[in-house]
């Protein structure tokens, strides 16, 4: 068998050479083409201690560092606390403000903040955070906070803007009871949530007495211990939305009965039933400001009829109708004959005064003489003299005496008077 091309051994290296390096270059494109992309290695971070890492989108590819325990807000410098109060690492030595901002972030939503005011110029309260927040004081530190000493408190915790409430009862109840036997899970007010694991000593830390006084019950307590029947939602005095949730035995936790109990009704409610028809805006006597939203309803659960009747009206109202001509408000230049008492000096009203006062049934007796030429009344009727006025008439005037007295049937005297003004010549006592 014979073969029409023969290679020399020369040919066959140099064309040898040649595919090998064909294939190196095929090769070495491939690789460079797919080769895997390399992840950086997280930074190691103390779970324990470090709140957890926020990544950047940084060009260089370079890891972010850990959150820094604080918010940024207000904290543009870092060297000015991580240079002595805070050192940096060795790592970090010779980075200026703008490299840190590249790799740590402000912890998100920033560290707790702190639930009652930092400090008090009254009583020198919360002046010093380890005085409460140390190992074995009221708030413990969490493990975390071992090594952190007091300057460091206010760099991440700022004041919170939503102070704790007030202690909305008096301190007379705080100082006979303590807060858990009210405030506790199965009792009258329980804690929230948060306040699970706080403690007895804890409640006065954060909470402090109301300055605004609360207001006091405006009428008797007695038969009506059922706060609930007029105080309730749909009630006659419904309570307010703060109040929602709040039971009987709440109420005069925090409530104490008023120091100025409601005023009596001055009258007969018989037959005046309808309190709007006198007590209304624009009516015989309105309400005062602070009843403005009260109903006809609401008047009887606090006002009760005053035991005492109003004085009844000592004369005829035939013919003396306008009250106001004897009784009204003295002052210099108005002298009315019979001065109103100061509960009665907004009360000028003709109609007012006999909505409480009637007539008293028994008129005065008539004078036992004619009244023509016998004034003054009081030269006969004063001290011991023949007609002495009774105890009741003590400071009653002379004009006064005609207004209730009107003159008898007495017979006239039956002959002159003149010179004979001794009565007793003639007539003696005895006969």
């Amino acid at each position: 068998m014979s073969f029409p091309l023969r290679l020399r051994p020369a040919r066959v290296l140099l064309l040898a050479l040649f595919f090998a390096a064909v294939g190196i270059a095929l090769i070495f494109a491939m690789g460079c083409s797919s080769s895997p992309a390399l992840t950086p290695s997280p930074s190691p971070t103390n779970a324990a201690t470090t709140p957890p890492t926020t990544e950047l989108a940084i060009p260089t590819g370079q890891p972010v560092g850990p959150n820094a325990a604080h918010t940024l807000e207000g904290r543009s410098d870092c060297l000015a606390c991580h240079a002595s109060l805070w050192p940096v690492p060795a790592t970090h030595i010779g980075r200026g403000n703008e490299t840190c901002k590249v790799c740590h972030q402000g912890y998100p939503g920033g560290p707790l903040q702190i639930p009652h005011m930092m400090a008090s110029a009254v009583d020198g309260k919360w002046q010093s955070c380890t005085s409460c927040h140390s190992a074995g004081a009221i708030s413990a530190l969490p493990t975390s906070h071992a090594h952190r000493v007091e300057q460091e408190c206010a760099v991440c915790h700022t004041e919170s803007l939503a102070q704790p409430s007030d202690i909305p009862h008096p301190k007379t109840v705080i100082s006979v009871l303590p807060c858990r036997s009210c405030h506790d899970s199965s009792a009258i007010a329980p804690l929230p949530a948060s306040h699970a694991q706080r403690t007895e000593a804890m409640c006065q830390i954060c909470h402090e007495v109301s300055s605004r006084p609360i207001p006091g019950i405006p009428h008797s307590v007695e038969g009506r211990q059922a706060c609930a029947a007029c105080h309730v939602s749909g009630g006659v005095a419904p309570l307010p939305a703060t109040h929602q949730g709040r039971t009987d035995a709440t109420c005069q936790a925090c409530h104490e009965v008023s120091a100025l109990p409601a005023p009596r009704i001055a009258h007969s409610i018989e037959g005046r039933e309808a309190c709007s028809a006198c007590h209304a805006p624009g009516a015989l006597a309105p309400l005062p400001a602070s009843h403005k939203e009260r109903t006809e309803a609401t008047c009887q659960a606090c006002h009760d009829t005053s035991p005492w009747a109003p004085p009844g009206i000592a004369h005829k109202i035939e013919g003396r109708e306008n009250c106001v001509s004897c009784h009204g408000v003295w002052s210099p230049v108005s002298k009315p004959m019979v001065k109103l008492p100061p509960s009665h000096e907004k009360r000028a009203n003709n109609f007012m005064c006999q909505v409480c006062h009637q007539s008293a049934g028994v008129l005065p007796p008539p004078a036992p003489h004619q009244l023509d030429n016998m004034s003054p009344c009081s030269q006969c009727h004063t001290g011991d003299s023949l007609g002495a006025l009774p105890g009741s008439h003590v400071g009653r005037t002379d004009v006064m005496c005609t207004v209730c007295h009107d003159a008898g049937n007495a017979p006239s005297i039956p002959h002159t008077l003149d010179k004979r003004q001794d009565c007793t010549v003639c007539h003696s006592l005895n006969g």
